[in-house]
């Protein structure tokens, strides 16, 4: 089963590739801003946070969600309390929505269809797919709504336990166009890394120029890390080019 990149290795990953560039003034400042806010505590938490972290959890425990009880007694997770300040729910009322209790039908050849009380999980697969148009089911996770269950929670659901099943059963064709899954992703995870200051001293501009800072720093990674990547590839056809000579 495919793996997502979480913010907490967004930033390394991030780190490391602007590492494979001439440290500048500008490429060393970038790297120790970020080493900063890697270095910050994730004790507070944001919508998307609450379903990166729920959905993170379901894909490495084999499809199976987190209880109530592993919520308050796992730092990963989000506790009792953060449901109820972002969502104005306790913790069983959100992983009872958020999961659902399921009901299923037969849909012919394709097998069995999974329909859910709150919402059609192969409903949302099928328009985050034509979305994104992914080619594989880590670009999918990369690139779907954080609000949205991950690919690997769809087919639990509805029973598959590939990417390929859950692609044949939603009746979506597989796009080949390949996105540049590394860079997208930290741009991506990196800028909902920033979280809500609900438990902050800061004033109402102090946030306004955090969120601005990271805006900046956000657009200087996003951009070097794309300058690491193209000198990364250079290298490795010019190293080709240097073997076939050495061949010859």
């Amino acid at each position: 089963m495919a793996r997502i990149m979480t913010r907490r290795k967004a930033i390394p990953k991030a780190i490391e590739l602007l590492q494979c560039l001439p440290q500048t003034e500008e490429v060393v400042e970038v790297i120790q801003a970020l080493k900063k806010y890697s270095s910050t505590p994730l004790d507070r938490w944001d919508a998307a946070s609450v379903y990166e972290a729920l959905d993170e959890w379901t894909e490495s425990h084999n499809g199976i969600p987190p209880k109530i009880k592993e919520c308050d007694s796992h730092k990963e997770l989000p506790s009792h309390m953060v449901f109820e300040k972002l969502f104005g729910k306790t913790a069983r009322e959100f992983l009872n929505d958020y999961y659902g209790e399921m009901e299923y039908v037969r849909i012919g050849r394709h097998g069995t269809r999974c329909v859910d009380d709150q919402y059609d999980f192969l409903e949302i697969f099928k328009n985050e797919f034509e979305r994104i148009q992914p080619a594989t089911s880590k670009i999918y996770d990369a690139c779907r709504n954080p609000e949205t269950p991950s690919w690997g929670t769809i087919a639990r659901r509805c029973k598959v336990s590939s990417w390929s099943e859950l692609v044949t059963l939603s009746g979506v064709e597989a796009n080949c166009i390949r996105r540049r899954y590394d860079t997208y992703n930290i741009r991506n995870k990196l800028s909902v890394s920033q979280k809500t200051n609900l438990e902050t001293d800061l004033t109402v501009h102090e946030q306004q120029e955090e969120k601005e800072r990271f805006e900046a720093l956000l657009i200087k990674t996003h951009d070097l890390t794309l300058q690491a990547e193209n000198r990364k590839k250079a290298e490795k056809v010019v190293s080709k080019h240097t073997l076939r000579i050495g061949r010859k």
